[in-house]
């Protein structure tokens, strides 16, 4: 599927904006109709923020896929270097959001431990969303920085090589003989590596801390993995803290 036609200049803010528009609807639904109570067992602006947020998550996840997952490679390099003064805030956005939600997950066990009863299970089946879609926005998020550093670095030349245009003036492509200078990522079988690639290089290190079977050749990436896997590692734990809690609360 090639359809770089599709408008795509302000794409990654309006992503963000509906996405949140829908978390910011449904945390007043919850606050507003009682829902938090009625669900939740706890009358807690927390707990209004902490659904709204998992709901607009959930939208956010939903449109990445629908809109990124089905391109191929050369749609994914247009729309990874299409020039968009909107990506760099509206990541940075996501990113601090995800991390205001570590804070609401911390509210919200506190409120499941200090009320106890029947409000302690719902409260921290609602920290776990909380934190589960926020370990999920942030690899994403990831994801589409892995696809924009990648081809902004083929594009600027700095692995010294291009896809396609190589091999087609007679040159050796990447990955044969005589090329020895190395891509920014190295994806076995992906000439030109689509954003399911970049996804499955992201959520690799969510998981597991280190890459698997790529090698990185770029010094830029290496510093934005080192982050990436330090984030990685903190909403790993805040996964744990809150599956420890909810079995502490089923006792």
């Amino acid at each position: 599927m090639t359809t770089t036609d599709r408008p795509a200049r302000r794409d990654s803010a309006l992503r963000l904006a509906v996405s949140a528009s829908a978390g910011v609807a449904a945390g007043l639904l919850v606050g507003l109709l009682g829902l938090d109570r009625a669900l939740f067992g706890d009358e807690s602006p927390v707990v209004s923020v902490c659904a709204g947020w998992s709901v607009g998550a959930l939208v956010f996840m939903g449109l990445c896929i629908h809109h990124l997952w089905p391109l191929d490679g050369p749609a994914t390099r247009a729309w990874a270097t299409r020039e968009d003064p909107s990506v760099g805030w509206s990541r940075a956005v996501g990113v601090a959001a995800a991390g205001a939600a570590l804070v609401g997950v911390v509210g919200l066990m506190a409120r499941s431990h200090a009320g106890g009863g029947a409000s302690a299970l719902p409260l921290a089946i609602l920290a776990i969303l909380t934190v589960a879609s926020a370990w999920f926005v942030i690899h994403t998020l990831y994801a589409l920085r892995y696809a924009e550093d990648y081809f902004t670095q083929e594009a600027e030349g700095d692995a010294g090589w291009r896809h396609g245009a190589a091999a087609g003036a007679g040159e050796a492509s990447p990955g044969q003989a005589g090329d020895a200078r190395p891509r920014p990522i190295e994806f076995s079988g992906s000439p030109i590596p689509t954003y399911s690639d970049f996804a499955y290089f992201s959520f690799n290190l969510g998981l597991t801390f280190q890459v698997s079977d790529t090698d990185v050749g770029s010094m830029r990436l290496r510093r934005t993995i080192l982050v990436h896997c330090i984030l990685s590692y903190l909403y790993s734990t805040a996964i744990l803290a809150s599956v420890v809690n909810l079995v502490i609360g089923m006792l």
